[in-house]
């Protein structure tokens, strides 16, 4: 394994790369233990039939013509894991180029903060 990909993987929050067409193509160990899905079974397929999204904020809903235009995205929404369970997550997406400066997919920096949006809600009741 290469140092940089050591290093993706060492992250405690989950990591994934996916080419224009939504196709993933990088999916680190914190990825496979938020998400469920091991990395030989979430390569090659749709980042939406792993994570399905819920309601992405009204921003969110244009993320991925943003990725093509270049710009990159910060929100919240809630995600689902393998095993069906619902959290919330704060994700960054930023857009991947390649060698000649084309957009060649994006990649997703992820954290769950279900237990943070409880503790909000707990405190605003």
């Amino acid at each position: 394994m290469s140092f940089y990909k050591q290093i993706l993987h060492s992250s405690s929050e989950a990591i994934i790369a996916a080419d224009t067409e939504g196709t993933v193509t990088f999916w680190n160990r914190a990825a496979e233990r938020i998400y469920g899905w091991r990395c030989e079974e979430a390569l090659g397929k749709s980042i939406l039939d792993l994570v399905a999204p819920g309601k992405f904020s009204e921003e969110g809903i244009h993320v991925p013509g943003m990725l093509r235009a270049g710009k990159d995205w910060k929100g919240e929404c809630f995600c689902r894991a393998k095993d069906g369970r619902k959290f919330f997550a704060h994700i960054s997406l930023s857009p991947l180029y390649d060698d000649s400066g084309g957009i060649r997919g994006g990649v997703a920096v992820m954290r769950d903060i279900t237990n943070r949006e409880n503790a909000e809600t707990t405190l605003a009741e």
